[in-house]
């Protein structure tokens, strides 16, 4: 009877936490986080009645103060989980192979600070929708490290004001350095290993569309090179920004503040947030055989690569005697596919005068799955300096043949 009563009321109690669930704000910045709290509240009682349970059958029903042994018990046990799983997240190199997706999703989803929507990091830009302080010096960091920023007065990660440089690289994070010191930057390590004044022009999460804008901003009279690093999440803006007939329009700043808003609630903790998500999202997954939370859906390599060398077409236009290296950098993989597909759009008649301007140097099988942070899956230091030496002879031949 007493089994009976005790899963009686952690049904009442799950139900109810459902049903406040229901009544949540999704538009509030912390609907996600609190509906995470809800969720991992209801396994909690869930565990609760389950190790209760377990003790009546092993004891007898007839003991006193068994509900209170089994919150007891459940709180022990959680705090030693707890605890392993806090481990683990900042010793990723221990966590196995099988579990590893489940703790990369939950570092993705509920444990990762966003570079953009960092205060300290970038501010709402009304032609671009964020950029990065100007003017500025800061640490970023998250589980796996913690870096130091400079950034001019142009707003690039680059301690000089005057941006005239030999080559320019533009990209994403990958360019940018997420993960890595300022002089850990493979643009960085370019340039001492060329000699060649090289510009970081990288901006997180900045698809082809936004990188083109940028580019169009920079003084290029001194200019002999451009790298262009695509990541295949550029997608999605590129095909919005082709489809406005090249014209990128930013959400407001409201928005951006919002995000900001979601972005800190994200990252708040709660008692037995670790292991209460990481087991809830792992069930998910098992049940719902879903798909982890990082991986690329990108399908259309072929479009993608068109749309890509559409945009930079028409950012260099002006510009037809200047070399251009494309790379891709993203999550590890042996090789790259987009590369491949944009080596047979040069041969196109749609992109004939590129043919002799683009270069496309394939960098991942330069590197080592041991390059990229567990969690984080950006690129260490010895990877941007795997990428950098790659480049650099390429770099080398270009420029003394010009």
């Amino acid at each position: 009877m007493r089994i009976l009563f005790h899963t009686l009321i952690s049904i009442i109690v799950i139900a109810l936490l459902h049903l406040t669930k229901i009544f949540l704000s999704k538009s509030a910045a912390s609907y996600f986080f609190l509906f995470n709290l809800l969720s991992c509240a209801q396994f909690f009682a869930l565990f609760v009645c389950i190790v209760t349970i377990l003790i009546y059958l092993f004891v007898g029903n007839q003991k006193k103060g068994i509900a209170v042994l089994g919150l007891l018990t459940t709180l022990g046990a959680l705090i030693v989980l707890e605890l392993t799983c806090t481990q683990l997240l900042n010793h990723p190199d221990r966590i196995s192979k099988n579990l590893r997706k489940y703790f990369q999703a939950y570092y993705l989803q509920y444990d990762m600070g966003i570079f953009q929507f960092e205060p300290q990091c970038a501010d709402y830009d009304p032609a671009l929708f964020y950029s990065m302080k100007k003017n500025s010096r800061f640490v970023f960091s998250n589980r796996e490290y913690g870096d130091s920023f400079y950034t001019n007065r142009q707003g690039f990660r680059d301690r000089r004001d005057d941006v005239r440089a030999d080559v320019v690289c533009i990209g994403d994070s990958f360019t940018m350095g997420y993960g890595v010191d300022q002089d850990s930057t493979f643009s960085a390590q370019l340039e001492r290993l060329s000699t060649l004044r090289v510009l970081n022009a990288g901006m997180s999460s900045y698809g082809t569309a936004r990188e083109s804008l940028t580019f169009s901003k920079i003084d290029l009279s001194e200019a002999k090179l451009v790298i262009w690093q695509y990541c295949d999440n550029d997608a999605p803006e590129n095909k919005a920004f082709l489809e406005n007939n090249f014209k990128y329009s930013p959400s407001s700043e409201t928005t951006f503040s919002y995000y900001r808003r979601q972005n800190y609630w994200q990252k708040k903790y709660f008692p037995f947030k670790h292991f209460l998500t990481i087991i809830k999202m792992a069930a998910s997954t098992v049940l719902k055989r879903a798909t982890p939370a990082f991986a690329n859906n990108t399908v259309d390599v072929e479009k993608d690569a068109r749309n890509f060398l559409r945009i930079v077409k028409a950012a260099t236009a002006d510009r037809p005697g200047i070399k251009i290296i494309v790379t891709e950098l993203g999550f590890y993989r042996p090789k790259s596919q987009f590369l491949a597909s944009i080596n047979d759009r040069l041969k196109t008649a749609e992109f004939a005068a590129l043919a002799h301007q683009v270069n496309v140097v394939d960098v991942f099988p330069c590197l080592e799955a041991a390059n990229f942070y567990e969690l984080d899956m950006h690129i260490k230091p010895a990877g941007q300096k795997a990428i950098a030496t790659c480049l650099a002879k390429v770099v080398e031949r270009l420029i003394n043949h010009q």
